[in-house]
């Protein structure tokens, strides 16, 4: 009934002041809307999701950072059929058009995103998750909170909020491409002799002008001829600099307000979506603080109440999402910042290591804290050793 409703709500929208539609003004918007906020809507949910799926699900065990069965799940193979990165791509996109997603938990501890479900909602005890669909197939019991991963976005659809944008700008360009139809139309101005008669024969003479002569001149495309009988002339405007109205230029810049209120609605920098901002390193900040890690956290928090509980997650057992590598930089620009948060006793040698893309060294030294006064061991200051 839901989609019943929303496709007789647009019908009756189109309906004039005298009880008709205009099919061909409907179809040009429709087409402007569904084409155009595909192609915003994919970019930005391609863009965050190919985020999520570059940062690092860190896995800690006794407040320390180590990679085992957890951190296997979450980078490499949450399920059998599913890598890690197009499980992530997967669940954000679910999670971005339908406000929500529900991740199951088998016994053998993979993850499977749901396609669709049922949810029932409780006050004061757990809420259960009914008719859950999993790559077409349905399963026949139903799971508990406690038993699912549920990420939930927003407590308003974004897709809505988009729609209502992209309604009113695809009228604007439905608008601004009959505009500039009729602009770059070819016009001219016909003389015909005075002598012409209202015989039949004059009148298939010009029907015979119209309709097959100017249709061949006006659809060629190498050049064409225009042959006219004694007394007929036509002048041509467009050699004149007959042109009103607007250019692909507006029409560009129309789409491009639609793609720059999308952006917005996804919390991602307009100069870092549309690639117009000369400096793309504070965008960058930008979307990683603004949009990153509010879905980074969402996830991760969902995660630790639901896998590790509370007893685990108090002892120092939890997942991390780390989005710090997400944003490449070149090494060059590194190395100071690496130089300081090493010799402050921040980062280790593997630390920093690991912060260029490299492997962790087994030297036991590369797992040391080590702080200034010529690169000591943090041990030895504490022993008097010398400055």
């Amino acid at each position: 009934m839901g989609i019943f409703n929303s496709a007789w709500e647009w019908f009756t929208r189109q309906v004039g002041a005298d009880g008709t539609i205009t099919l061909d003004a409907c179809i040009e918007k429709l087409q402007a809307e569904a084409y155009f906020k595909r192609l915003a809507m994919q970019c930005c949910i391609n863009l965050i999701a190919d985020t999520i799926s570059l940062a690092e699900f860190q896995t800690y065990v006794d407040k320390k950072n180590k990679k085992g069965d957890n951190y296997y799940l979450f980078n490499v193979e949450p399920n059998v059929n599913r890598s890690a990165s197009a499980f992530w791509r997967y669940v954000i996109r679910r999670l971005v058009l339908d406000n929500e997603c529900l991740i199951i938990i088998r016994p053998d501890g993979q993850m499977y995103p749901a396609e669709s479900f049922t949810k029932k909602t409780y006050a004061f005890v757990e809420n259960i998750y009914t008719d859950i669909v999993v790559d077409g197939f349905k399963l026949n019991t139903s799971l508990k909170e406690s038993e699912v991963i549920h990420l939930q976005l927003n407590d308003e659809r974004i897709t809505s909020i988009v729609n209502g944008v992209f309604e009113t700008y695809s009228e604007l360009i439905a608008y601004s491409k009959k505009t500039y139809k009729r602009s770059n139309a070819r016009r001219g101005i016909l003389e015909i002799p005075a002598k012409t008669s209202e015989r039949d024969i004059d009148k298939q003479t010009e029907e015979k002008l119209m309709n097959e002569r100017f249709k061949r001149f006006f659809d060629a495309e190498n050049g064409a001829v225009l042959p006219l009988s004694n007394g007929y002339k036509y002048t041509d405007l467009a050699t004149q600099g007959y042109k009103q109205g607007s250019d692909s230029r507006d029409i560009k810049a129309l789409i491009d307000d639609m793609f720059y209120f999308t952006a917005i609605a996804f919390k991602i920098p307009p100069s870092l979506f549309l690639g117009t901002g000369a400096d793309t390193s504070s965008a960058m900040i930008s979307y990683i603080n603004l949009c990153i890690n509010p879905l980074a956290d969402l996830i991760a928090s969902e995660v630790n109440r639901k896998m590790y509980r509370k007893d685990a997650y108090l002892a120092g057992n939890f997942l991390k999402i780390d989005t710090t590598r997400i944003k490449l930089t070149d090494i060059k620009d590194l190395a100071n910042a690496m130089d300081i948060l090493f010799r402050a006793g921040v980062h280790t040698i593997n630390d920093n290591r690991e912060l260029i893309g490299k492997e962790k060294s087994a030297d036991e030294i590369a797992d040391e804290v080590f702080v200034t006064k010529n690169y000591m061991r943090a041990a030895d200051i504490q022993k008097g050793g010398e400055s």
